[in-house]
Order: structure tokens, then sequence, then C-alpha cells
């Protein structure tokens, strides 16, 4: 069975499978499936207009569902009403990259040596492009 819960109590898990300290403004969803976390996404850097969002999963073979992906956007942009979000992924890693293209982020730029030993490609969302709210938040006509 599963759950989707907000709560920073799984930031940890995220923290741990990406690498990285969030900051004190971070925010989690955690997709749960018979009581074992599978996926957190993460959300910090807040902003009028933006935040940066992290998914980070579990090695199972379905850590991530189309519900779990819907709460992820509705958040920022829906219940918060943000422009857009932005994604940093490392250059090196290509399956990040494959699936944050997969869905719907748009390339936007590199910081070069944004990472002691790798580039941070940088991704980006805005409300109207996400396909994963419905329309009327996007700023788009339902039909």
């Amino acid at each position: 069975m599963e759950k989707i819960i907000a709560d920073t109590e799984y930031l940890e898990f995220a923290e741990k499978v990406i690498g990285i300290n969030f900051g004190s403004d971070a925010k989690a969803i955690a997709r749960i499936v018979d009581g074992r976390t599978r996926a957190v996404c993460v959300f910090e850097a807040f902003c009028e207009v933006d935040c940066r969002i992290h998914i980070a999963t579990d090695s199972s073979f379905m850590p991530i569902s189309r519900a779990f992906i819907k709460h992820c956007f509705w958040y920022p942009f829906v219940q918060l009403k943000l422009n857009r979000v932005t994604g940093l992924v490392p250059a090196s890693n290509k399956r990040a990259l494959k699936f944050d293209l997969g869905l719907g982020f748009v390339y936007e730029g590199l910081l070069r040596k944004g990472l002691p030993d790798d580039d941070l490609i940088i991704l980006g969302m805005t409300r109207e492009e996400c396909r994963f709210i419905p329309s009327i938040h996007r700023g788009l006509q339902d039909g």
C-alpha cells in the first residue's frame, strides 16, 4: 500500500541518497510503500517565485509513482503558487538528467565546477509547463 507523506523527518533519507545537506528551510514529501521509504522529494532555497527541487529514491524497481510525482509538483505550483522550480543535476548523472528531462524540465545552463569534481546542469520547469497539475492551475483554460 502506498502512502504519500509530507514530513521533514524524511530529509535524512534524501541527504544520504543524494549526498548533500539541505538548508534549514527544506521541506520533504515521501513515498512510503509497505512501510519502507521508496522516494523523497525535497524542496529548498525558497524565494518569492522559485525553489530548488531534488528527488531521491531507493534502488527498488518502481520507486516513483504518478501519484507521488503529482504531489511533488502540486506543492510548489499550486499550494505555494511559485512560478517555477529549479533542479541542479551533476553533469555525470546521466540517469537523473534523462529522468528530469522526461518529466518536462528544460535545460537552462551549466554551472562549471559547481561541485568539487563535476559540473552542475541547471534545469527548470515553469508552472505553465508542468503537465502534472490541472491546467486551471497552470494558468490555462480547462479543455
